[in-house]
């Protein structure tokens, strides 16, 4: 999560536009949807990163609490700047 937070910011860079805020979702490590090979990487990928490496289960890291309240408040400011506009 740390290199995400360190690279996000560069996502707007030679864009029109600059975002207010940037929003960071963990997301899964889903090692049954994947085939032995597919296994064998994300693991290896995984132990480098200091993560699960039990490949005979998935993993969740999203908060789902917090992208649902993050994508509410987002639709509420839309919400209002479109009431301001007309």
């Amino acid at each position: 999560m740390n290199e995400a937070k360190e690279c996000a910011p560069s996502f707007d860079n030679g864009c029109a536009r600059t975002p207010r805020r940037i929003e960071l979702v963990t997301g899964a490590l889903k090692y049954l949807q994947n085939d032995f090979f597919k296994r064998f990487i994300m693991r290896m990928i995984a132990k480098k990163e200091g993560r699960e490496t039990d490949a005979s289960r998935d993993y969740e890291y999203t908060d789902w609490a917090a992208l649902r309240e993050f994508c509410d408040g987002f639709v509420a400011s839309i919400k209002e700047k479109a009431e301001a506009v007309r």
